[in-house]
Order: C-alpha cells, then structure tokens, then sequence
C-alpha cells in the first residue's frame, strides 16, 4: 500500500511507496501528518515543483462493504501497431464497512418503544407521523448513512491524493435484453413458459398469454391471436408463474413396500391367503377391519 504526501502547505502529491516514506522520515524531509490513513508532510516540497500523474479513484458500492481502489492511469503506444493503450497500477485499497444493518434494527426498536408508550398507563401521547413532511430526495437513514459515509471517505481521500477523476460500478443490468434486445413492456412477464396448458375440451390446446383470474372458475387468456373465453380452472394446468422464476413439475413417485417372499415360493398373497383359509379367526378379523374402516379405525388385512 502506498503512502499519501502532502507538501509543505498540506497540499496532495503523488503518494509514494512504504521504503521512500522511510528514508524520508529518518532523514528528518518528512514529518507524520496522518497515522489513519498514514500521510507524511514534506517540509521542502511545493506542488509546483514537481510533476502529478492522473490517478483515478473506483468505488465498489455494497450493502454491507463498499470497496476503494485508488489507481494511477499511464497510456503507452504500443511499439508495432501504434495503438495507445491505458495501464492502471493499484496505489492504494480501502474496505468501508457500513452500519445499515444496526440502524435499521435500532429504528425498530425505537418504534416498538413509541408504541408501547401510546399503551401503557401514562399520559397519552398522540402520533404525530402524519404531521411531519419529508422533504425531495428523502433517504431512509439506513440508506443515508451509506451514502454519506461514502462521500465523507471520498471527500478525505481527495485532500490526500491528486485524483483527477472517480468511476462507480453499477451492477444493475437487464438480464433478459441479453437475449432479447428488443424486449420491452409486458414482454417481461411472459417467457418461454408462461401460459396454460388444457388437456381436453373443446378449446383443448396450449394457449400462452395473460391470463384473467376471476373468482368463478372461468379464466381468459389473451393470446397473441386471440381471446380464449371460458375455460375452466380444472382444464388449466400451469406451466409458469409470472413472477421471474422457472418452474418444473416432478411427478410424486410412491413406492410400496411387499414384506419379502415367503419359503417354499409362491407370492406373498398367495402365502396369506393360505395362512387366513387355515385360520378362521383371521377371515373374521378381515371381516370386522372391512366393517370399521368408515370410523378410522385402523385394522389389518392384506389391503395395501
């Protein structure tokens, strides 16, 4: 990591590295200005003496951490082709930890105190979150203090370092326009999937489109043709929801378990059915299992 320099009327040159910094305070040049982040002051350097390079500062924002990358910029022309390529050397990182997540959980405790006040037993205290107005550009303070803790660390870094310019990632992107750059408007909401499928019927098919849901049964579905009118919900099966997501169905397969055969061979229904034609007192518990079945009961049998 580097060391940020500043000259004798505390204005920011190019930082150098950790041995120069060394040299320079051993030989009595530099005195400590900062310990956080570590800054020298020059005592016979002015800015005008020397020369200052382009150093841009990247900010990687987070919810949690917001990453900080000050780098030096160099463009070289390319001994062959000509062509002028920029170079980027990392100077100095930075992590920013961010306390969002402690002010929103410290709001809502706030909030449950105000409430239990306006229950107990004291004077009564009236809301009064209808009387207030928020102002244009109203942040919630989570969110608030994200953003100033940033500019505050950006704002510090600039009176260390000679940045010349400041680039931010935006991660927001448009997934679906990868594959489609012509989408737009409801074409959103209806992928490959999205639609109904009737499995029989007159109006039997699979017909993609919105799809009206009303409370009788009966569902429209707007097709790129056409409206379908009056299909029933027992006749709609559905393939995707509208909602981002893909969705497969997997058929429930249930395994019955048989006790193993019995000796001698045959199958095992065969086998009881021998053992309940020897014994009477079995056919008579069948009997009785078949006449309690409607009461819950549980009874045993060779019903599987």
């Amino acid at each position: 990591m580097a060391v940020f320099v500043l000259d004798k009327h505390k204005k920011p040159l190019m930082p150098c590295s950790e041995k120069r910094a060394r040299l320079l305070l051993e030989r009595g040049r530099a005195v400590v200005h900062r310990m956080v982040p570590f800054t020298i002051r020059l005592k016979d350097r002015r800015r005008e003496d020397g020369a200052l390079q382009p150093v841009r500062l990247t900010l990687d924002p987070g919810s949690r951490t917001t990453g900080m990358a000050l780098v030096r910029e160099t463009e070289r022309a390319h001994p062959v082709t000509g062509e002028i390529r920029r170079e980027r050397a990392v100077l100095a990182l930075f992590e920013l930890f961010h306390r969002g997540h402690r002010i929103h959980k410290r709001m809502d405790q706030r909030r449950a105190y105000r409430r239990s006040w306006r229950h107990r037993k004291t004077r009564y205290r009236a809301p009064r979150f209808d009387n207030r107005q928020r102002p244009d550009g109203w942040l919630p303070p989570s969110l608030r203090h994200r953003v100033d803790t940033t500019m505050a660390w950006v704002e510090r870094v600039r009176r260390l370092a000679p940045i010349t310019g400041i680039s931010m990632e935006r991660v927001r992107f448009d997934r679906q326009k990868l594959q489609n750059p012509e989408i737009s408007g409801v074409e959103y909401q209806q992928g490959t999937l999205y639609g109904y499928e009737v499995p029989r019927g007159k109006k039997a098919g699979i017909h993609v489109g919105r799809v009206a849901v009303r409370a009788s049964g009966s569902f429209n579905i707007q097709t790129p043709t056409g409206i379908v009118q009056g299909i029933h919900a027992r006749y709609c099966r559905l393939l995707q929801r509208a909602d981002g997501y893909g969705y497969f169905v997997q058929p429930n397969q249930r395994r019955l378990r048989f006790p193993p055969p019995p000796e001698g061979g045959g199958s095992p229904a065969q086998k009881y059915d021998e053992i309940e034609s020897r014994d009477p007192r079995s056919r008579r518990r069948r009997i009785l299992g078949r006449g309690t079945r409607d009461s819950g009961m549980r009874h045993s049998g060779r019903d599987l």
